[in-house]
């Protein structure tokens, strides 16, 4: 699976993250501090999602989890004092 993001999350604005060679279907989720806040599923790839980043979450961590039948990906996302995010390592997890 291949994951990309246009640009980091910023507080208010949508943010809009693609996967490609996908096997099978993805499933998308989005999480703010632990919670669960977005998630999507897309039967029908290439999968070109958005979700919106709620106001008020300077400081928090954003983690987006996308999984296929055989991947799962994380991004996560340290959520900065001006709203713009940053972003650490992507964790990719193989299923055997």
């Amino acid at each position: 699976m291949n994951v990309t993001y246009r640009s980091r999350p910023i507080e208010g604005r949508f943010f809009h993250l693609s996967a490609e060679q996908i096997a099978g279907r993805a499933s998308f989720k989005a999480y703010i501090n632990g919670e669960l806040f977005w998630e999507e599923e897309c039967p029908d790839p290439p999968c070109h999602e958005e979700c919106r980043i709620p106001q008020g979450i300077a400081g928090g961590t954003l983690l987006i989890n996308i999984r296929d039948f055989e991947e799962e990906h994380e991004l996560t996302f340290f959520i900065n004092d001006d709203g713009e995010g940053v972003a650490q390592k992507p964790v990719v997890k193989i299923f055997a």
